[in-house]
């Protein structure tokens, strides 16, 4: 029966969904915080224009011994941090959200997983039960914002700033007139931005997740493992559909890659085994992902793999699951990566 699979896959849609009100945030403040330091780099490319027209030689020594560069790198640097620091606590206060509403969810399946109770005792006896505590704990920690705001403050700040003053440089070398090199410098700030919104998705998702997997942990008597479900799409990458069906006990993570898209769903005993025989069956199960792979268009999998290791796969030189690589970052923990195709040369 479909429909533990079809709720989970509604559920995912909906956390999702909540979480583009903080990408909206993120990409509204930061655009303010750059729009501060356009004006400041506004200011410095008329200083440069000045001084060309009274005939002065610009280059990256004028910059530097004007002190101008080191200005504006406090200024930016400034902005930044600032800007870092509202969207960690952002992030972390969705974080909270999610952990409620991954406790709520992570209940729901387990129901819709068992099917209706036999009885009214047999409903109490073995109603999920929330792991308030733990969760409490895991909000307390997540709350300070501390890992997400110190990896925020080291990486976007100073990349904003090298983008900056790259465009700058390079800008002043080649001759470009001063709007042309605002616009470089605005367009080399992307990366920082891009880089908050994938910590935004993916770590509201991981507490998502992680509260999930604790109210499975907290019902033993009814929940044995949890099942990787994946979106199984084009979109899709290589690594989830390969993970698509995996069983796991309930006191390992899902740990995936940056922005994934798949959810838990619970492994739960029958009504039989609980003691209730002559129950129907709503038990929701997933067939391996490799399995289901090989069922789609060329022109999917083609997509999916990519074309070089599309040829190898469809001749058989390896196995989807061969392309997972287990991950450990210092800051966001245990994760996977898809092989890359020369290793997969050299492995075999």
């Amino acid at each position: 029966m479909a429909d533990a699979r079809r709720r989970a896959e509604e559920l995912r849609r909906a956390a999702r969904a909540r979480n583009k009100g903080t990408q909206a945030d993120l990409a509204r403040t930061y655009r303010e915080a750059y729009d501060r330091i356009r004006a400041r780099l506004d200011d410095l490319t008329e200083q440069i224009a000045r001084a060309r027209s009274a005939g002065e030689q610009v280059d990256q020594s004028w910059l530097l011994r004007q002190w101008r560069l080191r200005t504006l790198e406090g200024q930016v640097l400034d902005e930044m941090r600032l800007w870092s620091d509202g969207a960690a606590r952002r992030i972390t206060d969705e974080q909270v959200q999610a952990i409620a509403h991954g406790r709520a969810d992570a209940a729901e399946l387990i129901g819709v997983q068992m099917g209706p109770a036999p009885t009214p005792a047999a409903a109490a006896a073995f109603a999920p039960q929330l792991p308030r505590g733990a969760l409490e704990a895991l909000a307390g920690r997540m709350s300070d914002g501390t890992p997400i705001a110190d990896y925020m403050a080291r990486t976007i700040g100073p990349a904003t700033w090298e983008g900056v003053r790259g465009a700058l440089i390079e800008g002043v070398a080649l001759g470009l007139n001063p709007r042309e090199i605002a616009r470089a410098a605005a367009r080399s700030t992307g990366l920082p931005l891009a880089r908050a919104l994938v910590i935004a998705r993916t770590e509201t998702i991981n507490a998502y997740r992680e509260a999930a997997r604790q109210t499975y942990a907290a019902n033993p008597r009814t929940v044995t493992a949890w099942m990787w479900q994946a979106t199984l799409d084009r979109r899709t990458c290589a690594v989830c559909w390969a993970s698509h069906g995996e069983v796991h006990p309930p006191d390992e993570m899902l740990s995936s890659h940056p922005s994934c898209r798949c959810t838990m769903l619970p492994v739960t005993r029958t009504w039989a085994e609980l003691g209730f025989p002559g129950v129907p069956e709503t038990q929701a199960t997933l067939e391996p992902g490799e399995d289901i792979f090989r069922r789609q268009s060329a022109e999917v999998q083609r997509e999916v793999l990519g074309p070089g290791k599309f040829d190898a796969w469809h001749e058989g030189d390896f196995a989807l699951r061969d392309l997972i690589v287990h991950t450990t970052h210092p800051v966001f923990g245990a994760g996977r990566r898809e092989r890359a195709l020369r290793e997969l040369v050299t492995t075999q």
